[in-house]
Protein backbone atom coordinates (compact mmCIF):
# COMPACT_ATOMS: atom_id res chain seq x y z
CA UNK A 1 0.00 0.00 0.00
CA UNK A 2 1.53 3.37 -1.01
CA UNK A 3 2.10 6.09 1.56
CA UNK A 4 2.59 9.83 1.27
CA UNK A 5 4.78 11.87 3.60
CA UNK A 6 3.72 15.40 4.50
CA UNK A 7 5.92 17.99 6.19
CA UNK A 8 4.46 21.37 7.08
CA UNK A 9 5.99 24.72 6.28
CA UNK A 10 7.59 26.48 9.20
CA UNK A 11 4.89 27.53 11.64
CA UNK A 12 2.04 25.70 9.91
CA UNK A 13 0.14 22.58 10.99
CA UNK A 14 0.37 19.61 8.63
CA UNK A 15 -3.13 18.52 9.66
CA UNK A 16 -4.92 21.81 8.95
CA UNK A 17 -4.15 24.02 5.94
CA UNK A 18 -6.38 26.78 7.30
CA UNK A 19 -4.46 27.06 10.54
CA UNK A 20 -2.20 30.10 10.30
CA UNK A 21 1.30 30.35 11.78
CA UNK A 22 1.50 31.46 15.37
CA UNK A 23 3.75 34.18 16.69
CA UNK A 24 5.98 31.52 18.24
CA UNK A 25 6.52 29.74 14.91
CA UNK A 26 10.17 30.77 14.85
CA UNK A 27 11.02 28.93 18.02
CA UNK A 28 14.21 26.82 17.69
CA UNK A 29 12.28 23.61 18.40
CA UNK A 30 10.56 23.85 15.00
CA UNK A 31 13.89 24.18 13.21
CA UNK A 32 15.19 21.26 15.25
CA UNK A 33 12.30 19.12 14.01
CA UNK A 34 13.25 19.87 10.41
CA UNK A 35 16.94 19.10 10.97
CA UNK A 36 16.13 15.79 12.65
CA UNK A 37 13.77 14.96 9.80
CA UNK A 38 16.50 15.72 7.25
CA UNK A 39 19.00 13.56 9.16
CA UNK A 40 16.73 10.52 9.20
CA UNK A 41 17.08 9.34 5.57
CA UNK A 42 20.87 9.50 5.88
CA UNK A 43 20.73 7.51 9.09
CA UNK A 44 18.75 4.83 7.26
CA UNK A 45 21.23 5.07 4.40
CA UNK A 46 24.13 4.51 6.80
CA UNK A 47 22.46 1.39 8.18
CA UNK A 48 22.07 0.03 4.65
CA UNK A 49 25.69 0.88 3.88
CA UNK A 50 26.82 -1.05 6.94
CA UNK A 51 25.07 -4.10 5.53
CA UNK A 52 26.65 -3.56 2.11
CA UNK A 53 30.12 -3.01 3.58
CA UNK A 54 29.87 -6.19 5.64
CA UNK A 55 28.88 -8.14 2.54
CA UNK A 56 31.95 -6.92 0.69
CA UNK A 57 34.25 -7.40 3.70
CA UNK A 58 32.98 -10.98 4.00
CA UNK A 59 34.14 -11.60 0.44
CA UNK A 60 37.68 -10.52 1.36
CA UNK A 61 38.25 -13.78 3.22
CA UNK A 62 37.39 -15.71 0.06
CA UNK A 63 38.62 -13.51 -2.78
CA UNK A 64 41.24 -10.98 -1.78
CA UNK A 65 41.21 -9.22 -5.15
CA UNK A 66 41.57 -5.58 -6.08
CA UNK A 67 37.91 -5.55 -7.15
CA UNK A 68 36.77 -6.62 -3.69
CA UNK A 69 39.08 -4.13 -1.96
CA UNK A 70 37.80 -1.31 -4.16
CA UNK A 71 34.23 -2.40 -3.42
CA UNK A 72 35.00 -2.07 0.30
CA UNK A 73 36.40 1.40 -0.33
CA UNK A 74 33.26 2.41 -2.20
CA UNK A 75 30.86 1.10 0.44
CA UNK A 76 32.87 2.62 3.30
CA UNK A 77 33.01 5.95 1.45
CA UNK A 78 29.21 5.99 1.06
CA UNK A 79 28.84 4.90 4.69
CA UNK A 80 30.88 7.77 6.11
CA UNK A 81 29.20 10.30 3.80
CA UNK A 82 25.82 9.30 5.23
CA UNK A 83 27.15 9.32 8.79
CA UNK A 84 28.74 12.75 8.30
CA UNK A 85 25.37 14.16 7.23
CA UNK A 86 23.77 12.80 10.40
CA UNK A 87 26.61 14.17 12.53
CA UNK A 88 26.30 17.66 11.04
CA UNK A 89 22.50 17.89 11.30
CA UNK A 90 22.54 16.75 14.93
CA UNK A 91 25.42 19.09 15.68
CA UNK A 92 23.31 21.98 14.36
CA UNK A 93 20.72 20.96 16.98
CA UNK A 94 23.32 21.03 19.75
CA UNK A 95 23.52 17.22 19.91
CA UNK A 96 27.01 15.69 19.94
CA UNK A 97 28.65 12.31 20.42
CA UNK A 98 32.16 11.32 21.49
CA UNK A 99 32.77 9.68 18.08
CA UNK A 100 31.97 12.79 16.02
CA UNK A 101 35.57 13.85 15.47
CA UNK A 102 36.81 10.42 14.36
CA UNK A 103 33.81 9.87 12.08
CA UNK A 104 34.27 13.24 10.38
CA UNK A 105 38.04 12.81 10.03
CA UNK A 106 37.60 9.44 8.32
CA UNK A 107 34.97 10.88 5.99
CA UNK A 108 37.19 13.85 5.13
CA UNK A 109 40.20 11.62 4.48
CA UNK A 110 38.33 9.32 2.10
CA UNK A 111 36.51 12.14 0.33
CA UNK A 112 39.17 14.82 0.13
CA UNK A 113 42.53 13.08 0.36
CA UNK A 114 41.67 10.13 -1.87
CA UNK A 115 38.89 11.45 -4.10
CA UNK A 116 38.43 15.19 -4.52
CA UNK A 117 41.87 16.66 -3.85
CA UNK A 118 44.18 13.79 -4.75
CA UNK A 119 45.89 15.68 -7.56
CA UNK A 120 45.29 19.27 -6.43
CA UNK A 121 48.43 21.42 -6.50
CA UNK A 122 46.95 24.37 -4.59
CA UNK A 123 48.88 24.80 -1.33
CA UNK A 124 45.63 25.18 0.64
CA UNK A 125 44.58 21.68 -0.32
CA UNK A 126 48.06 20.29 0.22
CA UNK A 127 48.26 21.71 3.73
CA UNK A 128 44.93 20.23 4.80
CA UNK A 129 45.79 16.88 3.22
CA UNK A 130 49.21 16.72 4.88
CA UNK A 131 47.67 17.62 8.25
CA UNK A 132 45.13 14.81 8.00
CA UNK A 133 47.73 12.29 6.84
CA UNK A 134 49.92 13.25 9.80
CA UNK A 135 47.00 12.93 12.24
CA UNK A 136 46.30 9.43 10.94
CA UNK A 137 49.97 8.49 11.21
CA UNK A 138 50.18 7.68 7.50
CA UNK A 139 53.75 7.41 6.27
CA UNK A 140 55.20 10.27 4.27
CA UNK A 141 55.43 8.32 1.02
CA UNK A 142 51.77 7.22 1.10
CA UNK A 143 48.56 9.00 0.11
CA UNK A 144 46.49 6.59 2.17
CA UNK A 145 46.72 3.30 4.04
CA UNK A 146 43.36 1.62 4.62
CA UNK A 147 42.70 -1.84 5.98
CA UNK A 148 39.26 -3.40 5.63
CA UNK A 149 37.92 -6.26 7.72
CA UNK A 150 34.67 -7.59 9.15
CA UNK A 151 35.58 -6.21 12.58
CA UNK A 152 37.07 -2.80 11.84
CA UNK A 153 38.35 -0.26 9.34
CA UNK A 154 41.88 1.02 9.90
CA UNK A 155 43.30 4.22 8.43
CA UNK A 156 46.96 4.65 9.29
CA UNK A 157 47.17 4.12 13.05
CA UNK A 158 43.49 4.89 13.72
CA UNK A 159 41.01 2.03 14.05
CA UNK A 160 37.24 2.31 14.09
CA UNK A 161 35.34 -0.84 15.03
CA UNK A 162 32.13 -1.72 13.23
CA UNK A 163 30.43 -2.44 16.55
CA UNK A 164 31.15 1.15 17.61
CA UNK A 165 29.60 2.43 14.38
CA UNK A 166 26.57 0.23 15.09
CA UNK A 167 26.33 1.74 18.57
CA UNK A 168 26.56 5.27 17.17
CA UNK A 169 23.80 4.59 14.65
CA UNK A 170 21.58 3.08 17.35
CA UNK A 171 22.17 6.14 19.55
CA UNK A 172 21.39 8.53 16.69
CA UNK A 173 18.29 6.58 15.67
CA UNK A 174 16.89 6.65 19.21
CA UNK A 175 17.47 10.39 19.45
CA UNK A 176 16.00 11.14 16.02
CA UNK A 177 13.00 8.83 16.51
CA UNK A 178 12.13 10.49 19.82
CA UNK A 179 12.29 13.93 18.24
CA UNK A 180 10.19 12.91 15.22
CA UNK A 181 7.57 11.44 17.57
CA UNK A 182 7.26 14.89 19.15
CA UNK A 183 7.08 16.43 15.67
CA UNK A 184 4.09 14.22 14.84
CA UNK A 185 2.38 15.12 18.10
CA UNK A 186 2.73 18.83 17.35
CA UNK A 187 1.46 18.54 13.78
CA UNK A 188 4.78 19.12 12.02
CA UNK A 189 5.02 15.68 10.41
CA UNK A 190 2.43 13.21 9.17
CA UNK A 191 2.41 9.99 7.13
CA UNK A 192 -0.78 8.99 5.36
CA UNK A 193 -1.85 5.79 3.66
CA UNK A 194 -3.09 6.48 0.14
CA UNK A 195 -6.52 4.95 -0.36
CA UNK A 196 -7.26 3.40 -3.72
CA UNK A 197 -10.13 4.97 -5.64
CA UNK A 198 -12.23 3.62 -8.47
CA UNK A 199 -10.08 5.52 -10.95
CA UNK A 200 -6.84 4.15 -9.51
CA UNK A 201 -4.99 1.71 -11.72
CA UNK A 202 -4.74 -1.82 -10.37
Amino acid sequence: MPYVLKVSKKGYDVRDKNKKPKDDSNKPIKESYMLHFLAYPYLLGAKLQMMRYRQEAQRLSKENTITTIIACLHESSCLFEDIATVVLYLKDCGVSHRMNSLLMNIRNHIRHDIRDNLDKEDHRFKESVEKRLDNFGIEENLQTEIEFSLEFIRIGNKIIYLKDIDNYLAWAEKHISDMLAKAREEGFLQEEEIKKTKNSSS
